[in-house]
């Protein structure tokens, strides 16, 4: 099996439109936009047009490239016309696209994948938003996502033999979980059956890891396309610690004295009380990058 793997810093992503892609007069907010090829065995070029005319955006895109996925900036708000194209086309010629023209519209979050992949028919090839998840994860954790792309049937995800993600649907589906930092054996299944796997999958802490399932049908999982990006940890919020349980302080039952006696010694009972506190921690998930890797 093989594994594309990137691995992205926060400031990796940080680049700035090709020339020709001008940002809008008005100031918008950035959105960091990751240009993902989910396409095994093509070789493409990616056009873009934000109003001027279309400006190939990438050249010779392919799915096991080293710009893939590729990285830029783009305001919030930005509508652009993306259309893909076979990458032995001429230079221009956007007469018979593979997908597009398509109207994108950049949502207003802090981070995004554009993704290019084969629908949930197994033909049909698409072009599909994912809001990349930024927030930390807790201490000593990993967040992993993974997002079908494949036009195959809904997967399981194994993590060292237990089900974490339970049938993702195919043609864009996805779901996410915060993990233990650590490398696992990882499968990718249906209740009958392991389709591709066990497979080392790392997952590092303050890290979210992204798996890619890409292929026309359950028969062609592989490649995996593996999308990395840190995000930090943190111990806040709904990953704080529970709090050592305190006890609250005894206090003594006042004593009577009886009717009619000068003297008497009564004896009181002491009444203590155990307060304890608990917050439930709720795994916080939070989408890409490349090193290659043998099954």
């Amino acid at each position: 099996m093989g594994v594309h793997r990137r691995l992205v810093g926060a400031a990796a992503a940080a680049l700035v439109l090709p020339a020709g892609l001008a940002q809008p007069a008005q100031a918008q907010a950035d959105v960091e936009v990751l240009v993902v090829h989910g396409l095994p065995g093509a070789v493409v070029d990616v056009y873009a047009d934000l109003g001027d005319g279309a400006v190939r955006l990438i050249d010779d895109f392919a799915f096991d490239g080293e710009n893939n996925p590729f990285p830029l900036t783009l305001p919030a708000g930005a509508e652009a016309e993306v259309t893909v194209v076979d990458g032995a086309a001429d230079e221009g010629d956007l007469s018979d696209p593979l997908i597009g023209p398509e109207t994108v519209t950049v949502p207003d979050v802090e981070a995004v994948s554009l993704v290019a992949h084969v629908g949930a028919d197994g033909v049909t090839l698409v072009l599909n938003a994912f809001v990349d998840p930024v927030d930390p994860t807790c201490t000593g954790n990993g967040a992993l996502v993974f997002r079908n792309i494949s036009g195959g049937g809904s997967l399981d995800v194994r993590l060292d033999g237990e089900v974490v993600l339970t049938m993702v649907n195919p043609g864009g589906g996805e779901d996410f979980v915060q993990v233990p930092a650590g490398t696992y054996d990882a499968e990718l299944s249906q209740p009958d059956a392991s389709l591709l796997g066990p497979f080392d999958l790392e997952i590092p802490a303050g890290v979210v890891t992204v798996v890619y399932a890409a292929g026309a049908s359950n028969e062609e999982l592989e490649p995996l396309l593996i999308v990395e990006y840190e995000v930090g940890e943190t111990d806040k919020g709904d990953c704080a610690p529970e709090p050592t349980p305190t006890p609250t302080t005894a206090k003594p039952v006042p004593t009577g004295v009886p009717a009619g006696q000068g003297t008497s010694t009564g004896t009181g009972a002491v009444i203590a009380g155990v307060a304890f506190l608990g917050l439930l921690g709720t795994a916080v998930l939070v989408a890409a990058r490349t090193r290659r890797q043998g099954a």
